[in-house]
């Protein structure tokens, strides 16, 4: 979810406001954003997948 929509459903004043309360969340999203995005440009037919490091 963009941070402006989650700022303006929320009544803050500013995308700032929400980024600063809830970063903590964000490597979650970064991960799960980064493997779907490698899930879609290396396909198994095309060519192989990098790998990620471990735990990630």
């Amino acid at each position: 979810m963009p941070a402006k929509v989650v700022a303006e459903r929320l009544g803050h004043a500013s995308v700032t406001q929400t980024l600063d309360t809830y970063s903590h969340v964000l490597p979650a999203l970064e991960y799960k954003a980064t493997d779907e995005l490698r899930n879609l440009l290396y396909r198994p037919e095309s060519r192989p997948m990098p790998e990620l490091p471990p735990g990630k």
